[in-house]
């Protein structure tokens, strides 16, 4: 499951819990109100797409769902303890949530970094037309270089022979 997704399903979850708690009289409606205005909270500050600042970080708000899955799945034996009466609706959903909550925090996966934390390496490339001038002078070190990553194995990845053809074609440029 993406993390767009997840936040979607926390914030219809979110609602549910709320809306259901609203209608609801009791100690068990008080556990579903609670849980749906933490969660919906939990939604609001954690960072989704599209955000440029991260207020709550991804991993904190998966360990949040999975306090509150684990919140909801006692949640009977806390009322019961409180010697309140237990409603079949609002046992069942909170244990139905717990287990959504808790499926969502751990099969959510983190999106991979688009660039690495090292930076990004940026070069102008310039192509020119093919002349017999001076083609020992152009066989410079990174062309070498870029002809052996672009050549040499198989299982290198594309960026790196794209690195070292746009390092040729730097070098060539600064030929005069």
């Amino acid at each position: 499951m993406g993390w767009l997704a997840h936040l979607i399903v926390d914030a219809a979850l979110a609602v549910g819990l709320l809306v259901a708690g609203i209608h609801g009289k009791g100690a068990d409606y008080l556990v579903l109100d609670a849980a749906g205005a933490c969660l919906l909270v939990s939604v609001g500050i954690t960072a989704g797409r599209g955000r440029t600042r991260r207020r709550a970080p991804r991993l904190a708000h998966r360990l949040f769902d999975g306090l509150l899955a684990l919140l909801l799945l006692v949640s009977p034996l806390i009322v019961t303890a409180a010697h309140a009466g237990l409603d079949v609706f609002a046992t069942v959903m909170a244990e139905l949530v717990a287990v959504i909550l808790a499926r969502d925090s751990i099969v959510t996966r983190e999106p991979r970094q688009a660039v690495s934390g090292t930076g990004a390496i940026e070069v102008r490339a310039y192509e020119t037309a093919a002349g017999g001038q001076g083609t020992e002078s152009r066989d410079s070190l990174a062309r070498r270089l870029g002809r052996g990553a672009g050549t040499s194995r198989p299982d290198l990845s594309a960026g790196a022979r794209r690195a070292g053809r746009a390092a040729g074609r730097f070098a060539r440029h600064r030929q005069p």
